[in-house]
C-alpha cells in the first residue's frame, strides 16, 4: 500500500543518496503518493530545489530533521512548514553546519591515527554540498578499500563507543521544538521510542510540540497504536513516512506514511490547508 503523504525523506543534501530532483520524480512516479517532506538532518539545503523541479506532481511540505540529546541519547525532532529562510532556526542552522566540519576533521584525524589512511578531501568530495556527517565518511572508508560496505565502517570505526567517535553539537530537544515553533513551523517527534514517551512527553508538550510520528518503519503495530492513544490524550497530531535515505534500508518512498484524512489533520495545525506548495 502506498500512502498519500510521506513525511520523512533525505536527500544527498544531509545522508540519501538521492538529489532533492531525483527524489522528487521518483516520488511524483509512485501511485497514490500526493505530498512530501524532505526533512534532510538539520539542513534546508534541498527545499529550494525540490519545489522548483518542473516535472514534479507532488506536493512539498519544507521540513528538517533536528538532532537533539538527551542524556547522551539521540533524539530527533522534525520540524514543518519553518521560515527557512530567514528564522532563529536558520542561524542554528548555519551553526550546526560549521560544527559538523569540524566534527569530520576530527573523525578524519582520528581514523589516521587508527591506520585508516582517509583524507577530509576525499569526505567533501562525497558529501558535495550537503551538510557532512559520519555516512559520508563510511563511504570514504568504503572506497579506501579498508571494508566491504558502511554498515562494517560504523561497526568497526564509527559506531558511538569507537575511538573515532567524536560528539555532535548538542541541542536539547526542547530547545529544538523552541526553535521550531519560533520559526513558525510545527514540531513532531520523530520514531519515538515508546519507552521514553512518558519520561518526556509533559516537558515537550509544554514547550509546544505538535505531534508524533505514529507510523514509521521501525514501529511495530503495538508501538504505533500506542504513540496514537497518547496523540489522542494530549491533542497532538500524528504523521508519518518511509525515512527513505536509499535502497539499501528497506523501505521506498511511500511504503510509510499517512492518509489524505490525517495529511489534512496536518496541514489544519499547520493553518496550511489552503496552501499547496
Amino acid at each position: 500500500m502506498k500512502f498519500y503523504a510521506d513525511l520523512h525523506l533525505h536527500t544527498d543534501c544531509s545522508d540519501g543518496v538521492l538529489t532533492p530532483e531525483e527524489l522528487v520524480e521518483r516520488a511524483s512516479m509512485i501511485k497514490g503518493v500526493s505530498a512530501i517532506s524532505i526533512t534532510d538532518h538539520d539542513t534546508f539545503d534541498g527545499i529550494d530545489r525540490a519545489i522548483s523541479f518542473p516535472r514534479r506532481s507532488v506536493e512539498i511540505v519544507p521540513g528538517i530533521e533536528l538532532s537533539t540529546d538527551v542524556d547522551g541519547k539521540e533524539l530527533h525532532i522534525l520540524g514543518f512548514y519553518v521560515d527557512y529562510k530567514t528564522s532563529p532556526l536558520v542561524a542554528k542552522i548555519s551553526e550546526f553546519k560549521n560544527a559538523r566540519i569540524e566534527r569530520a576533521k576530527k573523525i578524519v584525524s582520528n581514523l589516521n591515527g587508527m591506520n585508516v589512511n582517509i583524507n577530509y578531501e576525499d569526505v567533501l568530495k562525497i558529501a558535495g554540498y550537503g551538510a557532512i556527517g559520519r555516512p559520508h565518511i563510511a563511504r570514504a572508508i568504503v572506497n579506501a578499500g579498508v571494508v566491504e560496505n558502511s554498515w562494517e565502517a560504523f561497526d568497526r570505526y564509527l559506531g558511538d563507543d569507537s575511538p573515532a567517535y567524536e560528539p555532535k553539537l548538542k541541542i536539547s530537544p526542547v530547545e529544538a521544538v523552541r526553535l521550531i515553533k519560533s520559526s513558525g513551523g510545527i514540531a513532531i517527534w520523530a520514531h519515538p521510542k515508546t519507552l521514553s514517551v512518558a519520561d518526556l512527553i509533559n516537558e515537550l508538550v509544554n514547550a509546544g510540540l505538535d505531534g508524533l510520528e505514529s507510523y514509521h518503519p521501525k514501529h511495530t503495530e503495538e508501538d504505533s497504536s500506542f504513540l496514537l492513544n497518547v496523540v489522542k490524550q494530549y491533542g497532538l497530531i500524528s504523521t508519518g513516512g518511509s525515512d527513505f535515505h536509499d535502497d539499501e534500508r528497506g523501505k521506498d518512498i511511500g511504503d510509510c506514511g499517512i492518509s489524505c484524512e490525517l495529511f489534512q489533520e496536518f496541514k489544519k495545525r499547520a493553518n496550511k490547508l489552503d496552501v499547496r506548495i
